[in-house]
């Protein structure tokens, strides 16, 4: 059996804003699995593919996909018959449900192109986060934004240094309008955050102006005790101020994967 992973290296590279997606499949699936993985490097993501022909010892193979399951956090099944048929496709699912803090759904391969590219999406949201914050605020959102890339999710902004000619404020505003299409936005209260005037509070108003109605993806944290003003004061909000960062980080991402996004 040759094992074939398809996909960047097995860690993030600097800059690097994808998420490594684990794809559970059957073999004869292949023509429809490589629309799924090209559906999601289409919407930046690295999907992870095995075909496991070369390698005779089982139990050295089962080990193998349960090391690279452990270590992944987003997996999609593609479903179909022989998806439910593939006890290989079935002791994947049976390992990455033995692990609570994973996330997996599926995509229908009996469905049409543009339904299976849509629950792609779907999924791709599930994975991203915009951080919107203030200035001074910049070491805690960093902070934060490299915890929630340890477990996983693209976060925008990026940490990386910007172009020569780049505009910031553009950029900003393109990669905010990409998340609340595309994502979740976690605006950091502190008192420097929610002063009249602040960035963070026209970022937060543009959010909930291109948001779809019936929409939960914007999430306020906060950080350090403040009066939240409208429009901010209208949204449900986490309270950070109580408790460590670690047992926080826990419940958030707890509620990023659970939540209906609308």
């Amino acid at each position: 059996m040759a094992h074939i992973a398809s996909g960047a290296g097995a860690h993030r590279e600097p800059g690097q804003t994808g998420n490594f997606v684990f794809l559970s499949h059957s073999h004869r699936d292949i023509i429809q699995v490589r629309q799924v993985r090209d559906d999601l490097e289409a919407e930046g993501h690295f999907p992870l593919m095995f075909f496991l022909k070369c390698l005779g010892d089982e139990s050295e193979v089962d080990s193998l996909i349960r090391r690279e399951i452990e270590a992944r956090d987003w997996f999609l099944l593609c479903d179909s018959p022989h998806a439910r048929k593939s006890r290989w496709v079935q002791s994947e699912l049976e390992h990455i449900a033995s692990f609570p803090g994973k996330y997996c759904t599926r995509v229908e391969l009996d469905a049409d192109s543009e339904t299976r590219a849509a629950q792609v999406h779907d999924l791709s949201k599930r994975m991203t986060v915009f951080l919107s914050y203030a200035a001074a605020d910049s070491g805690v959102a960093s902070s934060i934004g490299a915890q929630l890339r340890d477990q996983g999710y693209r976060v925008f902004p990026n940490d990386r240094q910007l172009e020569v000619g780049e505009n910031w404020g553009t950029t900003v505003d393109l990669q905010l309008d990409a998340a609340v299409r595309q994502g979740f936005v976690l605006p950091l209260l502190t008192p420097e955050s929610v002063r009249p005037g602040s960035f963070l509070r026209e970022e937060l108003a543009a959010a909930i102006r291109r948001r779809a109605p019936g929409a939960r993806n914007i999430i306020p944290l906060m950080i350090e005790p403040c009066s939240a003003p409208l429009p901010i004061a209208t949204i449900q909000w986490l309270d950070w101020t109580q408790g460590d960062r670690e047992s926080n980080l826990v419940k958030l991402v707890h509620l990023l994967k659970t939540i209906e996004m609308g």
